[in-house]
């Protein structure tokens, strides 16, 4: 049956709201810092180190086994929650760069009202409190725990819901000393980026359900964490959900027709440079993922006027799962607007489908 088409009024709206992408893109600090540094300025990098990371993807097993260092919880009394921090050595060490060997994730814990906090000891991953458990991806820019912890985790955890916030390969503490901003150097890094995200949540997931952690689950992010918490999905084979707004299906499209086009040095990296480039971004596309016979529930939701993450690669994305077998199930949302109207005007909205997303995966089990 051939989908509905959105209304007139519908386009003019998204149009308008499309238009405050190219706006934000020249003002906002995070997106003048990746311009000054520069995307893939060193052009692919090792081919070698590269297909090696892809062959990693393609065959990986069962998620790994993590031996997790918790760090003193604290409780934050406001917002009623446990706070932790916690360590591990990446099981995508084996192809990062050897600042991103160590990787950390921060837990907020709904504090369970009838049991007093105890700090001497690890908290429960499980209860009446916890109704359920998402591990939150890093958008682009989106370094370190704070952000997402005020805008999401802490929400959640007022409606019951547990996060793991995860700091991704080569942002912040795990950045590589040449890089000046979160922008990577060479092309195979974003290859690296996703595919270890990938790998780090799924044996993340390993460790929740070892420590306790029981209840539903769902990988949730926005823009490139929107891509991530899929390739997490890919590596799952426990029943799960998704939520994923405003992901992309392959680097390629976002890097060179979306606006973050100017944050690549095309035409400094010379024309049979710029060609290995993005020869190797179209190649990072999902293909040939490992299928686990998990049961999903995915949302993907997109702009009409995505300006960052054009929508053909958001339907990409919802392609690529729909592959995945009969135990998949994917749902796709076209909004009115661009990327940052759908980013900063609906996090509500966001927070509501992650818990609505929850409840149906309870309902799966």
């Amino acid at each position: 049956m051939k989908e509905p088409q959105p209304s007139f009024l519908f386009k003019l709206q998204s149009f308008l709201l499309g238009s405050i992408d190219f706006v934000f893109f020249g003002l906002y600090p995070v997106f003048r810092f990746a311009r000054k540094s520069q995307f893939f300025r060193d052009g692919t990098g090792c081919q070698r180190r590269f297909d090696y990371a892809k062959k990693r993807y393609e065959e990986i097993g069962q998620p790994a086994e993590l031996e997790v260092s918790e760090a003193e919880w604290k409780l934050d009394k406001k917002s009623k929650t446990l706070q932790a921090v916690v360590s591990y050595e990446s099981p995508a060490a084996d192809f990062l760069e050897s600042s991103a060997k160590v990787a950390s994730a921060y837990v907020v814990l709904p504090q369970d009202p009838s049991t007093p906090a105890d700090l001497q000891k690890p908290p429960s991953f499980s209860g009446p409190h916890v109704r359920g458990w998402v591990v939150l991806q890093a958008a682009t820019g989106e370094e370190g725990f704070r952000s997402r912890i005020q805008q999401f985790a802490l929400p959640l955890a007022s409606r019951g819901v547990a996060s793991v916030i995860v700091e991704i390969p080569y942002y912040r503490s795990r950045r590589m000393p040449k890089q000046k901003s979160y922008a990577l150097p060479e092309a195979r890094h974003a290859l690296e980026q996703g595919v270890g995200t990938a790998i780090e949540c799924a044996a993340l997931v390993r460790w929740l359900r070892k420590r306790g952690a029981t209840g539903p689950l769902v990988y949730a992010g926005r823009s490139f964490g929107g891509t991530t918490a899929t390739l997490a999905s890919l590596c799952t084979s426990d029943t799960h959900g998704v939520v994923a707004w405003c992901g992309a299906d392959s680097p390629f499209l976002p890097f060179s027709e979306g606006v973050l086009r100017v944050c690549v040095p095309f035409g400094t990296l010379g024309e049979e440079e710029t060609l290995k480039v993005k020869a190797m971004l179209r190649s990072i596309n999902g293909e040939g993922p490992p299928k686990f016979s998990a049961r999903r529930l995915v949302r993907i939701v997109y702009g009409l006027n995505d300006h960052f993450v054009p929508p053909e690669s958001s339907r990409g994305l919802a392609r690529a799962l729909r592959e995945c077998g009969d135990g998949t199930h994917v749902e796709e949302e076209l909004l009115a607007g661009g990327h940052v109207s759908i980013l900063f005007g609906r996090r509500i909205e966001y927070l509501d489908d992650i818990v609505r997303t929850l409840e149906r995966v309870r309902l799966m089990n």
